[in-house]
């Protein structure tokens, strides 16, 4: 049984090779003790397209598992399943198909910015709906679904450009409880993968920790969306992660080129990036 952890990433914003097109979005193809699974689907089919020039079969999933309701996330959702064998597991958090919007900046126009699809539409193409309210919940042997993680530190609030509709139609501060992490036990330790970590990456690495009690954390990988924080606030992102002691940062998605380039000079033993066409493998 191949019990190496390979990801494999066939979504992202930038790529490394010729071939694999990049797209705003993320999605990471995962092997793991010879199950195959799909973390995210980017935005649009190119999900489908990368699979096929990097070799990775989405006709033999075993489960599909979303971080979040938000369409750079959820977009190839559909172009997905009309590949993956009937009744594959959709797994998400509760939340993860309310309608979702955003602005880039306060006073501009709020637009619609969640899943483009409804659980129903899924279903006829043959997702089995898998809906999660816990906090750690086992998809795969050694795979788990983790969140929402508690906010914790005072440097990881809620963005105030995401929101969602309250029951008598206004606009109210999306606090992502929709959102789920990745947690991999690994013989080495755990690799924690997100999608955007609208929750904050130090909370999530925290609720790891009080889910996962001594355990190692071997990787950190995924969006962090950090492109909002100011230097200060990353020199403190960079002492906790410090403090946190995670052997690897793997820097995707809407982390920013700003943030990404502050934390690999800052930590360059440790951070890397992760573009698609990248794969990675932990023993």
């Amino acid at each position: 049984m191949q019990q190496k952890l390979i990801l494999t990433f066939l979504v992202e914003n930038t790529s490394c090779a010729d071939d694999v097109v990049p797209e705003h979005g993320l999605s990471v193809y995962i092997c793991y003790k010879n199950i195959y699974g799909l973390y995210d689907t980017g935005q649009t089919d190119l999900v489908v397209d990368n699979s096929f020039t990097m070799d990775k079969d989405l006709e033999n999933l075993d489960w599909v598992a979303i971080s979040h309701g938000h369409y750079d996330h959820c977009g190839g959702l559909a172009d997905v399943f009309e590949l993956a064998p009937f009744h594959t597991p959709l797994h998400f958090g509760t939340g993860a198909f309310r309608k979702k919007f955003a602005h880039k900046r306060a006073g501009e126009e709020v637009y619609e910015n969640g899943n483009p699809y409804s659980m129903e539409e899924l279903e006829k193409l043959g997702a089995m709906l898998v809906e999660h309210h816990g906090e750690r919940e086992e998809i795969s042997p050694g795979v788990f679904l983790v969140g929402p993680a508690e906010r914790v530190f005072e440097h990881e609030k809620p963005a105030e450009r995401f929101f969602l509709k309250d029951e008598n139609g206004g606009l109210v501060i999306d606090d992502f409880n929709d959102e789920r992490s990745l947690v991999i036990e690994t013989t080495t330790g755990l690799v924690i993968i997100t999608g955007c970590a609208h929750r904050g990456p130090v909370n999530i690495v925290r609720h790891a920790q009080k889910l996962f009690p001594g355990q190692r954390i071997r990787a950190l990988i995924g969006g962090f969306h950090l492109n909002g924080d100011d230097d200060e606030v990353l020199e403190l992102k960079v002492e906790e992660f410090t403090k946190l002691d995670i052997d690897a940062i793997g820097l995707a998605h809407c982390t920013g080129g700003k943030a990404s380039r502050f934390l690999r000079e800052r930590m360059p033993e440790k951070c890397f990036l992760c573009p698609a066409g990248a794969e990675l493998e932990f023993d």
